[in-house]
């Protein structure tokens, strides 16, 4: 499977808005059952969930300069992003 244009922009928007501490247009990224995973925290589900997970690493960090190594995509539409992050 190829990711679309329209994915990728969608990966490339995530990032961007999480830079700028913009959980507002992260979450409007996602549909209502929409699931996030992390490897450090469990999964947050639905546009509330995204929320809280962007509302948690804006008040642990004063700064995020996320930068998009790969992206692929699996089954079922589901989109993956490998990235690093400067945080502080």
């Amino acid at each position: 499977n190829s990711m679309t244009k329209m994915q990728l922009k969608a990966v490339e928007a995530y990032f961007v808005a999480q830079n700028l501490a913009d959980a507002n247009s992260v979450v409007n990224l996602f549909t209502e059952d929409a699931d996030v995973y992390n490897v450090n925290f469990p999964k947050f589900s639905g546009k509330s969930g995204i929320q809280a997970f962007c509302e948690n690493l804006y008040d642990r960090t004063s700064a995020r300069n996320f930068e998009i190594i790969s992206t692929a995509q699996g089954e079922n539409d589901v989109v993956m992003a490998h990235w690093k992050v400067a945080m502080t």
